[in-house]
């Protein structure tokens, strides 16, 4: 079997995990986020890979050829954000002491460095597995180097797109080396690339794959279509070969390394010993297991079973089997800690404990997190049923919607396209149509929904393509992804929820994900229809809690007039309206409550002027005013904000009533949009994660009740503040008396929670 070289591009993984995690600090204080990330991702392609040669590559400060050839050569970059510097040498270190070959070059960059091993390996009969987010290198792919581009999702999990040769021709058109070519024309925003003005990444695809290179290309200018791209290729000639010279990876740099030299033990005692002073606690059992020294056999400790994640084993418990889970007891104490065995959580289970009780936090993980584990377990093997006819009938009518607007968006624009394809649609809309864009990206005009709502009254097509993009999306995610996801046996769906991921404590699920169902337009909500009780003997029972954000506020504020109005029973989106307008509430107009609705909920996330002037389609200078005469009936709100923010500065963190802990080092950035980030999260985090504090008491609570009494009903799902109920007719209203009892008693507050209940033969008619 041939050998194998792994070349991973340093900056460009480092990057992306420095933007992809949380501002993260080990207990010195020093950030981290950039190099934890780095290292879970190097440490997933090791593995996969498992490779005989290795080398990080990295680029220099000094500047390269190509700044010689180009002055304003990525001269539109912005500095990397003040907390990314220091963490380079912390990474360099820690490399250095893992025996890993860090490759530079003066005068080139890290790509030509990549590109000149890659071509040195690949003649010397090694497979070359290249690991970047810069699709730049996609010009290297052959039959033998492999471009793998890893792409950060939501919840921190890393895909991967893999491109050989053959790849890259069938998912842009093009050969590895005429992407050149199309980079040629299209030009580079983020490394300052000019291109040729007017031609995108859609035009310059169809040019090189009808004329096959640059040159060709130019030679006959005149030919090509649109009129516009034929007269900027002939007027900017120069320009795109200069944009080619530096497009162009470099393969022959003067890169200085020793193929001979095989990396052996990388998991040297001082690498472990510098994982342990970085907090890296979820990478050290990968770096014990590399060594061999896995223990998977149970430990008990004082009477207590040590456990990866109790989620998982919880079907193996014994009844009133005590257990303690690293994982859940990591996240209360945001430790990045996972992958552990029953042996080496034995060695830190004392330190754990004793830090949940310094910090106050033994009820949040005892009471709250662990137990809520087997609730979450329950309901992940039950799972929900979903009448599979109904689901594809109403996919079939999203179908017929897609075709029609499909066939009106092409007959507004005049042509036809790939709808779903950004970089086309920006094309038509800012080049063929004209329309005045508001963001430059990469590849051209942004067409972003946030965008297209902002100039949706320059043309009729744009209100078209958000309503195709709405119904395209239901379709691919909530019938083409459900259907599959649909249990043969038993017509149920099986969500996983993710107990321990948000920074707030919030529970997000995912296989499918449920909490994201639009309810907002009507139809979204039509798609609950296919969600259905086990049998004719069951309905649902929604039980959803009632303004719990406000409410919270109401209480962690102390504002009395929140409070009189909570208590009073009063419409408090009526109410602040009526105290805002200075109108009579019998005479608050419905325009004027859903103003004051979104003031109200727009406070508890710290929105700005001009947040809620988009929201509400006003002046800056309106909701101003409104958010001023919120302040004003509400004072102590605007005081308990700032003394927040204040404490948050003064403490590196925020907390809920239940001593749920959020680090804030955004706090202390010298980075404007960072900083004005941390105070908007420092405001809201309390709110919130009180908020999914009390849902969890309340679940937990709900699921003891109903196997307390011996009820079949059983707990399903759980969507942000609302819980839904599989439950037995004849069990209905015991279910109805529980519920209220569990969840409006889960916590006490200065103002009473509330909940509203709705019951039906489907969750759409439950809600």
């Amino acid at each position: 079997m041939s050998p194998k070289i792994l070349l991973v591009d340093g900056f460009s993984i480092l990057f992306r995990a420095f933007y992809a995690l949380p501002l993260l600090t080990n207990p010195q204080g020093e950030y981290t986020n950039a190099v934890y990330g780095f290292m879970n991702i190097f440490l997933k392609f090791l593995k996969e890979e498992n490779p005989d040669r290795l080398a990080i590559a990295f680029d220099l400060p000094e500047p390269t050829f190509r700044h010689k050839k180009y002055e304003a050569y990525k001269g539109t970059r912005k500095p990397a954000p003040p907390e990314f510097a220091p963490q380079i040498p912390i990474l360099m270190n820690l490399l250095e002491i893992m025996n890993i070959s860090v490759v530079t070059c003066p005068g080139y960059e890290a790509d030509d460095v990549l590109g000149s091993l890659a071509i040195r390996a690949e003649a010397m009969g090694y497979q070359v597995v290249i690991v970047s987010g810069d699709r730049d290198l996609l010009q290297l792919a052959s039959d033998k180097i492999k471009i793998r581009i890893p792409k950060a999702k939501k919840g921190g999990k890393t895909e991967v797109e893999d491109y050989y040769a053959a790849d890259v021709l069938q998912k842009y058109g093009v050969t590895p080396r005429a992407y050149i070519d199309v980079k040629a024309l299209m030009g580079d925003a983020s490394d300052n690339i000019p291109g040729v003005p007017g031609i995108g990444e859609v035009t310059a695809t169809k040019i090189i794959t009808a004329y096959g290179s640059l040159e060709a290309a130019i030679a006959n200018a005149t030919e090509i279509k649109p009129k516009k791209a034929s007269e900027n290729l002939t007027t900017y000639v120069n320009q795109a070969y200069l944009s080619k010279e530096l497009a162009t990876i470099a393969l022959d740099a003067p890169v200085a390394f020793d193929f001979d030299e095989v990396f052996i033990d990388i998991w040297t005692d001082a690498a472990l010993a510098e994982m342990n002073r970085l907090g890296f606690r979820s990478l050290k059992p990968k770096a014990i297991s590399e060594k061999g020294k896995i223990d998977d056999q149970p430990v008990i400790l004082d009477g207590i079973r040590l456990v990866w994640d109790v989620k998982k084993i919880a079907a193996s418990l014994q009844q009133g089997e005590k257990v303690f889970d690293a994982m859940l007891a990591s996240y209360v104490l945001n430790d990045p800690l996972d992958e552990l065995t029953p042996t080496e959580i034995s060695t830190i289970y004392p330190s754990i404990r004793h830090r949940l009780m310094e910090n106050g936090q033994t009820y949040l993980y005892d009471e709250i997190e662990l137990p809520l584990a087997l609730v979450l377990h329950d309901m992940e093997r039950y799972g929900i049923k979903v009448d599979k006819e109904t689901l594809t009938t109403y996919g079939q009518a999203l179908d017929k919607q897609i075709d029609h607007l499909t066939a009106e968006i092409y007959e507004l624009s005049g042509e036809i396209f790939n709808i779903q394809s950004p970089a086309q649609l920006s094309v038509i809309l800012f080049e063929t149509l004209g329309l005045k864009g508001t963001k430059k990206t990469k590849s051209g005009y942004s067409t972003a929904a946030d965008v297209l709502e902002s100039i949706k009254d320059q043309h009729p097509v744009i209100a078209k393509i958000l309503a195709y993009r709405s119904h395209a999306k239901l379709k691919s995610t909530y019938v083409d992804g459900l259907l599959p996801l649909i249990n043969p046996v038993d017509g149920r769906v099986r969500s996983t929820f993710n107990q321990a991921l948000t920074a707030t404590g919030r529970i997000s699920s995912a296989e499918p994900n449920l909490q994201n169902i639009p309810v907002r337009m009507p139809l979204g909500r039509e798609l609950r229809k296919a969600f259905v009780p086990e049998n004719d003997n069951y309905i649902f029972i929604d039980a959803d809690y009632s303004q719990i954000e406000l409410r919270v506020l109401a209480h962690m504020s102390g504002d009395e007039a929140l409070i009189n109005a909570f208590h009073q029973g009063e419409d408090i989106h009526r109410l602040t309206a009526s105290q805002v307008f200075h109108t009579p509430i019998d005479q608050v107009q419905p325009s004027q409550r859903h103003a004051a609705k979104a003031v109200n909920f727009g406070i508890v996330y710290g929105i700005s002027a001009f947040g809620l002037s988009q929201d509400l389609a006003i002046t800056r200078q309106e909701a101003q005013m409104y958010i001023d005469g919120y302040f004003r009936q509400y004072p102590k709100v605007k005081e308990y904000m700032e003394r927040t923010i204040a404490q948050a500065k003064a403490n590196g963190y925020v907390s809920t009533l239940f001593n749920r802990r959020r680090p804030m080092p955004e706090l202390s950035s010298t980075h404007f949009a960072t900083r004005s980030f941390g105070e908007r999260a420092a405001m809201n985090m309390p709110i919130q994660g009180t908020a999914a504090d009390i849902i969890k008491i309340a679940m937990v609570r709900t699921s003891a009740r109903l196997k307390a009494e011996g009820l079949a009903s059983r707990l399903i799902l759980q969507v942000h503040d609302e819980l839904l109920l599989e439950v037995k007719k004849s069990e209905a209203t015991t279910v109805r008396t529980l519920l209220k009892e569990a969840m409006e008693g889960a916590a006490d507050l200065s103002v009473p929670l509330a909940i509203e209940l709705h019951e039906g033969a489907t969750w759409y008619d439950a809600k």
